[in-house]
This record gives structure tokens, C-alpha cells and sequence, in this order.
């Protein structure tokens, strides 16, 4: 097993002003490859802390990685700091100083010293071009282990990686991509499918992480060897089949796209407290649009009754959220846009409107698959836009779940 540390730095990261996805990304995609990250840390724009690091962390590891620091301002220090990591000095790279001259030129950009300072790299570095942007990426050997160091500018950052970084660690080490999968599941708690696992037993060598996110448990498994990982998935699968959603990256919404189209069916919804947001994030799947036919946004309640067609005798006795209302939604909506099925969610996503009997956070979603009709009420902490994503998600998992039972 291959392990190495990632780095991101700069100031802007530790304060939270800008959230670090860089890390995230390059312990996905070098997970993906068949090495394994062991210390993921932020680190200031400090040229003494970002160098000991660094060297602390080559000593530790064959592979180190960062992100961050590589640009012209006085507070990128990170090229420095490897060097002296390293036990090097820069040296001026006549490609990089090519490549920053003609790319500044293109764009009739002024050069100046500054700007040149990216050209000067920590001697006997391996260089990585940058398609677009000036700070090239390089790697700097030391102590058995190399540190490569990338912009931190995100798209720059994926260029150089998936173009040059990977290519090159394929070459540099003996890698086998391990086995994995993310098993999604829906409508059902956490501690079920805890409960499933352990009676299961993990075998040996294979790694098994549970995440709950907003309606949906997530059982990721992991085999770096030969352990039986697939075997495992299936067996998991098979245990928790009435609730299988999909695997991998596929969302809520794509998955009940998916089913969507297995069936033939038409889809349609009708929003209250969401507001448009369960439609959008519907029609942000690719290859929806001769299934999904619309949606009305009923937050008010004239709009429930008039668009609609729900009693108001309906919303005056039971009110906008309820069981009855988001059911009457479901039906009204479906029948106004000629549709196979339905979703409707109706709820309280505060902070204010909440009562003893429905406090905030109360959502009813109404799902109508044919003559199905599949009413569920919920509790959903957090603020109002928690609250809503919540609900969006929620309402998805509930149609994968209704449409894959048919």
C-alpha cells in the first residue's frame, strides 16, 4: 500500500473564507489509482511551517502532494518553502519563463519581476506544464520521496493533475486500482443498515464506512487486496435490497431519472416550501426533458386552490401543510399536467411559521406512481435552507424508492 500526505495552503483556507476542495478531489482521484492518503492538513502562507511540513511529511511518505502558493504575490511562498524543504535552491526554467511570457502576452498583460518569480522552481524539479494558467506544477525529490506541488486555483489544479500528475505516478509506482463502490440506500435509518452489516460480519482486508446524507445512508466498501470486496457489495445489496437505490455517483435525482425512463413514465411537481428547487435540481439531469413535463410552485395558498384545484375547505381544515393538502397537491398537479406520477412537497422551513403541532422543519411529501399514492411527514433540523435541501432530496429518495417497488 502506497500512502501520502496532501496539503493545502494558504491563509484563506484556515480563516474559512474559501472552503478547500482541492484536498477532497486529490484523495478521491488518488484513491481512485491505488495509493492512499494518510494526512490531509491546511497549512498557512508561513514559509517556515509550510517547508517542515513538507519535510516532516517526505520523511514519512514516498509521495507528498500541495496545492496552493505557486502564484506572483508576496504571499506565495510555497516554491520557496520546498526548496528549502528539499535542501535546494530555485533555479529560473526557461520553459516555465517561456510559458509565463507568451500565456501574459496573449492576454496583454504587463510583465513585471513578479510575475517571472513562477519560473523559479526548486533545482532538478520535474516540470508540469499548466494549460491554463502561469504557475506551472513540479515535482522536487528528496529522502526517498517526491513533493508534488500544484496552483490552487481549482481548474488549473485539475488540468495539471489529470493530464500530467497521473500519468507520471503511474509510471513512478507499481499501482492496482482497489475495489470500490458506494451502495445508496433510501428510506431507512442508519442504525438498520448498521445493525444489517454487523450481523454480516466484515471480512478481513475490506473496508466498510457508513454516511448518512439528508434521506439517504451510503455504505461505501473498500478492498485494496483480494479480499472479497465484491463478493461483500453484493451481499450487502442483497440484505438491503427493498431499499437499493443506485451506487457510486449517482445522485437521488438521477437515479429516479433512470427509473423514470425503465418505466416510461411522465413525471410532474408541485412545490410549496421548496420553491422551484426539487424541479431544478430534477432538470439539471441530463436526457429529462421528455420526462419531466413541469411544476407548479403553490406557496401560497390561492395558488393551491385556483391552480391546483384543492378544496379550500381542504387547506381550512387540515391547512397548507399537511398530509391531506400535499396529497391533493400531488393529485391536482398531475391531473393539470397530464402526467404518470407525481411529487408534491408541502412544510414549514422557518425560521418562523412553526406551531406546537407543527414545529419548523415539518415537511409533507405526497408521491403518486399510477393509482399509488405514498404520503410520508418528516422532521428536518437545521435553518431554512437545510431544511429545503432536506425536503428536495428526501422527496427524490422517496420516488426512487416508490418507482423501483412497482
Amino acid at each position: 500500500m502506497i500512502q501520502c500526505a496532501i496539503f493545502a495552503i494558504g491563509e484563506e483556507l484556515l480563516e474559512g473564507s474559501v472552503t478547500d476542495t482541492n484536498s477532497s478531489y486529490i484523495a478521491k482521484r488518488l484513491t481512485s489509482e491505488g495509493l492512499f492518503p494518510r494526512r490531509v492538513a491546511l497549512l498557512p502562507d508561513e514559509k517556515e511551517c509550510i517547508s517542515s511540513s513538507v519535510e516532516t511529511a517526505m520523511r514519512n511518505y514516498p509521495l507528498v502532494i500541495t496545492a496552493g502558493g505557486l502564484g506572483p504575490t508576496f504571499d506565495d511562498l510555497t516554491t520557496e518553502a520546498i526548496a528549502q524543504a528539499c535542501g535546494v535552491k530555485t533555479a529560473l526554467y526557461e520553459e516555465a519563463e517561456k510559458h509565463i511570457t507568451e500565456r501574459l502576452t496573449r492576454l496583454n498583460v504587463k510583465i513585471n519581476k513578479n510575475h517571472l518569480r513562477q519560473a523559479f522552481l526548486p533545482e532538478g524539479s520535474v516540470l508540469f506544464p499548466n494549460p491554463h494558467g502561469t504557475a506551472y506544477g513540479f515535482g522536487a525529490e528528496a529522502y526517498n520521496s517526491i513533493v508534488i506541488s500544484l496552483p490552487g486555483v481549482p481548474y488549473e489544479m485539475y488540468a495539471i493533475f489529470n493530464e500530467s500528475v497521473i500519468p507520471f505516478l503511474k509510471n513512478r509506482f507499481t499501482l492496482k486500482a482497489p475495489f470500490k463502490v458506494d451502495l445508496r440506500f433510501g428510506d431507512i435509518p442508519e442504525s438498520d443498515v448498521d445493525s444489517v452489516i454487523r450481523n454480516m460480519s466484515i471480512p478481513e482486508g475490506i473496508r466498510c464506512i457508513i454516511n448518512v446524507s439528508m434521506g439517504e445512508v451510503v455504505v461505501k466498501i473498500r478492498d485494496d487486496g483480494l479480499s472479497g470486496g465484491e463478493r461483500f457489495a453484493e451481499k450487502v445489496k442483497k440484505a438491503l435490497e427493498y431499499h437499493y437505490l443506485g451506487k457510486d455517483d449517482e445522485s437521488p435525482a438521477v437515479i429516479a431519472v433512470k427509473l423514470l425512463k425503465e418505466h416510461g413514465f411522465t413525471l410532474s411537481v408541485a412545490e410549496s416550501c421548496t420553491g422551484g428547487l426539487l424541479g431544478g435540481v430534477i432538470t439539471s439531469v441530463p436526457g429529462v426533458s421528455e420526462l419531466f413535463t413541469g411544476g407548479i410552485i403553490s406557496y401560497k395558498n390561492k395558488v393551491k386552490t385556483e391552480q391546483l384545484r384543492i378544496s379550500e375547505d381542504t387547506v381550512r381544515r387540515y391547512g397548507a401543510v399537511s398530509e391531506e393538502c400535499a396529497v391533493a397537491m400531488a393529485k391536482g398537479v398531475k391531473i393539470l399536467l397530464h402526467t404518470d406520477c407525481s411529487i408534491a412537497v408541502t412544510g414549514i422551513a422557518g425560521p418562523d411559521g412553526g406551531t406546537p403541532d407543527k414545529p419548523t422543519g415539518t415537511v409533507y411529501i405526497a408521491v403518486i406512481t399510477g393509482e399509488s399514492v405514498v404520503c410520508k411527514r418528516f422532521l428536518f433540523s437545521g435553518d431554512r435552507s437545510s431544511v429545503r435541501d432536506r425536503t428536495v432530496k428526501s422527496a427524490l429518495v422517496m420516488f426512487a424508492k416508490t418507482l423501483k417497488n412497482l
